[in-house]
């Protein structure tokens, strides 16, 4: 499969692949979006757009997800000269844990 402008654009910025999963679902949203908007200017069924609405809401929140998720897992990386305390890192899992049932 070949690799996508978008991906070798984000590489070239630097962008890790965590970050760069979350601009991909945010893209794929930016279209859920329009695709919403069009359906309620052609006055679709509410039963549709209510399914619709629930999909964007799962989508945004599964984008919110893995970005603090990643951010946190970042947060509990240390030179092993300066390694974080197992309880302390005990309770940064718990917070990652919490952070992603947001």
């Amino acid at each position: 499969m070949p690799k996508s402008p978008l991906k070798k654009e984000l590489r070239l910025k630097g962008l890790s692949d965590s970050d760069y999963k979350v601009i991909k679902r945010l893209l794929n949203l930016r279209g859920q979006v329009d695709g919403l908007v069009k359906m309620i200017g052609d006055k679709r069924d509410l039963s549709v757009l209510i399914l619709q609405f629930k999909s964007i809401k799962g989508m945004i929140n599964k984008a919110a997800k893995i970005y603090m998720a990643d951010h946190m897992n970042q947060l509990l990386k240390y030179p092993k000269e300066e390694r974080m305390p197992k309880k302390k890192r005990d309770v940064m899992r718990e917070l990652i844990k919490e952070i992603s049932r947001y």
